[in-house]
């Protein structure tokens, strides 16, 4: 009974003794392994960061190349855009010299006819003399479209410049006989109230009184309350003084 005993507390003691000799961290990780799987999640932290930031700079290059697409989109439509305004203006431009060389149709004083880029710019160069007060140069210039184009649909305009050109010229016979035609053969030309006006002086300037103001009554009758129907009468009064 007393061995019995006496082994049960040797039992015990040895118990209580391993246990209090057992290090406090049995069973937990070992200073070395902490610090591995401490190195360990560090590892993969940075390793996430890393690649965390390669996706940012990924999309910040993505948006730069978006970026320069959208703008050479950008320029590759204002060229597009300029190459067809050119091509457009160009076509003008070849429509616009082929026109010079090829006859054109008008119409004057109701009467419509085809005109020849030769005939245009003589008469042209005839007009641009009777703007510039030239009056002896476009008379001849005048008369010499006439020779050259007796059936022009320009004219009307023609003989009413050349005589109105000869009438400030002096050259009152030729003035009279051009405007006085332009009158007769072009009934619905659209400058015959100031043929009238100039035929009327004209007679003035040779002494037939009675055949200007019958001509200036006929401004009056044909073209009332207008400017030149107002000069016909102040000329009037003046030539019955």
């Amino acid at each position: 009974m007393k061995k019995t005993i006496r082994h049960c507390f040797l039992y015990g003691t040895f118990t209580t003794a391993m246990i209090l000799n057992t290090p406090a961290h049995a069973g937990l990780f070992s200073d070395d392994e902490a610090r591995t799987a401490i190195l360990e999640v560090r590892t993969r932290l940075e390793a996430s960061l890393n690649a965390q930031q390669e996706q940012r700079n990924q999309i910040e290059l993505l948006r730069q190349e978006v970026a320069k697409l959208r703008g050479q989109n950008e320029t590759l439509f204002n060229e597009v855009s300029e190459l067809k305004r050119a091509q457009t203006d160009g076509y003008a431009s070849i429509d616009e010299r082929v026109r010079k060389f090829e006859p054109q149709t008008v119409q004057v004083a109701g009467i419509q006819g085809v005109v020849q880029p030769d005939e245009q710019n003589q008469y042209d160069a005839a007009l641009k003399l009777f703007n510039d007060g030239n009056y002896p140069a476009a008379q001849k210039s005048m008369s010499a479209f006439t020779n050259r184009y007796p059936k022009s649909v320009y004219l009307p305009f023609v003989q009413f410049y050349q005589g109105t050109a000869a009438f400030v010229n002096r050259d009152y016979k030729n003035a009279a006989a051009l405007l006085q035609n332009v009158l007769k053969q072009y009934p619905e030309f659209e400058r015959t109230s100031d043929a009238l006006l100039n035929l009327a002086n004209t007679f003035i300037e040779v002494k037939q009184i009675p055949a200007a103001q019958k001509t200036l009554r006929m401004v009056q009758d044909k073209f009332p309350n207008t400017d030149n129907a107002k000069e016909a009468q102040n000329i009037l009064i003046e030539i019955s003084k």
